[in-house]
């Protein structure tokens, strides 16, 4: 939760570093046994190379990120707006066999 606002922070810069306008709106997170998914709703505006430069930032981001659901708009007057989910992951497992080790074993986690 608390990687939220820095990774959109983040985001946001990667925009900005490019000319774009960019809105980030946190969607709900969904958990499963192996990872959680953290998405966003992402819209940007700007020329269609910005934009295509943005979602080459975001491929080549360290975190693993996915986008989803992309809609780039007709230009108009030179700008285009370009709409997705960007989902980050959050992997989980080890964290929940580590705490399942530690209470089968009676141990308490920090």
């Amino acid at each position: 939760q608390r990687e939220v606002p820095k990774l959109m922070k983040q985001f946001e810069s990667m925009g900005d570093s490019l000319g774009l306008r960019t809105q980030l709106v946190p969607l709900p997170t969904t958990i499963d046994a192996s990872k959680e998914v953290i998405p966003y709703q992402v819209v940007a505006k700007g020329t269609f190379n910005q934009i295509l430069s943005f979602i080459n930032l975001l491929e080549r981001d360290k975190r693993y990120l996915k986008i989803s659901d992309l809609d780039i708009g007709p230009e108009k007057g030179g700008v285009c707006e370009a709409k997705f989910i960007l989902s980050t992951f959050r992997f989980v497992e080890k964290e929940v066999e580590t705490e399942t080790q530690q209470a089968n074993t009676g141990q308490k986690t920090s």
